[in-house]
């Protein structure tokens, strides 16, 4: 009995306490860390995620983009081509209003009868011409 007297003497059970209490200190430490890790790790998933459902989001509106230029072009090129046949008409009509201008309606012909003249004095005054007589 006295080896079982020194072993739990006093001083020691205090330092074999101490011991353990570090002991189990480090082991609840070691525990905390490994929980923080795991919810760090459930937490970079979460945000890795995101990241990739924005990136296909970013990705998507780039092809949007794109398309949007390429009917920008499109109607670009559209208006072009719609002015082009806009001067070609101007032109057209200048040359219609230049021939009907042209038509020569003195007061004395007689193959005309006076509707025909009023029909063309009208015709003139709808283009902005003066009648010539």
């Amino acid at each position: 009995m006295p080896v079982l007297g020194a072993i739990f003497s006093s001083a020691r059970i205090y330092v074999i306490l101490g011991a353990l209490a570090l002991v189990g200190a480090a082991f609840g430490y070691v525990m905390y860390l490994r929980a923080e890790a795991s919810n760090a790790r459930s937490s970079l998933a979460s945000v890795q995620a995101t990241v990739n459902e924005q990136s296909s989001v970013l990705e998507q509106n780039r092809k949007a983009l794109v398309d949007l230029q390429a009917i920008r072009a499109a109607d670009e090129s559209a208006l072009r081509q719609a002015a082009k046949a806009s001067e070609t008409i101007t032109a057209q009509l200048g040359d219609i209003k230049g021939a009907i201008n042209a038509i020569p309606l003195p007061k004395t012909c007689q193959a005309l009868d006076p509707r025909d003249r009023a029909a063309v004095d009208g015709v003139r005054r709808i283009i902005g011409s003066p009648a010539a007589h």
